[in-house]
Formats: structure tokens, sequence, C-alpha cells
């Protein structure tokens, strides 16, 4: 995925909900699951405010906060972020984001 903007939407891709930058919609990340503790160095997990006030997450983790109307809030390059009220967190692996201003 490529950060542009700090623009990023949900799709529908596949079956699965993806998280895609909205400006080169073939840099998409599926999400392996919402509300849980990562497994595995791969997981890509969204967090939702039911889950708690922060992810929880290591801080080898990257993360993309969303506030309550979808807006990508800020991308962090570390984890256990604070989980904006009515918004999410999605925790990504480090090599799966990159800050770039091309897409």
């Amino acid at each position: 995925m490529v950060i542009r903007n700090n623009v990023f939407e949900f799709v529908r891709c596949e079956g699965k909900a993806t998280l895609c930058c909205n400006t080169c919609n073939t840099m998409c990340v599926p999400i392996t699951s919402i509300n849980r503790v990562i497994r595995k160095e791969e997981d890509v997990v969204l967090y939702t405010d039911f889950w708690g006030h922060q992810t929880g997450t290591p801080s080898t983790r990257c993360e993309v906060i969303f506030g309550g109307m979808g807006q990508c809030t800020a991308v962090v390059e570390h984890g256990n972020c604070e989980i904006p009220v009515g918004g999410y967190a999605c925790s990504l692996p480090k090599g799966k984001v990159k800050k770039d201003s091309r897409c």
C-alpha cells in the first residue's frame, strides 16, 4: 500500500474487506480480522472503538487512524494507538505501508 495525502478507503474485494489507498486501487491490503489480538506478524487487523481506547498492538506495527466520518486522520509508525470514539484504527506490519508522494 502506498500512502498519498493520507487518504484511504475500505472496499470489498473478492468478498473480503480491504483497506485501499483511494488513488490507486491496485495497492490494497486485505483485512485479516476485526477486534482481535494479533496472532501473526502479517495480520492486518481493524480495531473499532468497541475494542477499547487503544489498539494494544506492539510498537513494531504501523497504524492508520480513521475518524468517525471515515476520514484518515493519521498514519503512525508505531502500535498501540488511540482509537477515536466512533472511528477505527487499522494495524498493519510496517512493511505494508510506505510513505510516498506517488501512486
